[in-house]
């Protein structure tokens, strides 16, 4: 097997294990959310260590990490994965890091993200964060 397709299976089982994951997230099972995406990081840092993929599956464990109250954790992740995110214009890696500065009450720094997730994707992801959370910010999101 050439070492292309290889990786190209490498990168296939990673995002079968990302869906595992995602699955989980749609159910609001965010404990096996977590669980799925700590294994889909394990397998992707060890055999594709290089590839972007790594990133976008530390986005989605930063993800799972702030809806399980683990806002350190979800700051560490979404902080690898936020080039990445900005390089394709994906308001996660953002998203995760406003939220979670917000629920640890540094609210400059959670504008900050927010700001940068409205720079990338528009206003519309500020719907993502509840009205009172968008008030705390000093943000509206459009109608």
């Amino acid at each position: 097997m050439s070492s292309e397709t290889t990786q190209e299976s490498f990168r296939a089982r990673t995002l079968e294990l990302a869906n595992r994951a995602i699955e989980s997230v749609a159910a609001a099972d965010h404990d096996a959310a977590r669980a799925a995406w700590l294994v889909a990081l394990d397998y992707a840092e060890r055999r594709l260590s290089d590839d972007p993929i790594v990133s976008w599956v530390r986005s989605g464990l930063g993800a799972a990490l702030l809806k399980t109250g683990d806002y350190r954790g979800a700051l560490e992740m979404a902080a690898s994965a936020l080039a990445f995110c900005s390089s394709v214009r994906a308001p996660l890696a953002s998203l995760t890091m406003a939220e979670s500065f917000l629920r640890l009450g540094d609210m400059a720094r959670a504008r900050e993200y927010a700001e940068q997730a409205c720079n990338l994707h528009g206003k519309g992801v500020l719907k993502s964060f509840s009205p009172s959370d968008r008030e705390a910010l000093g943000l509206d999101a459009p109608p």
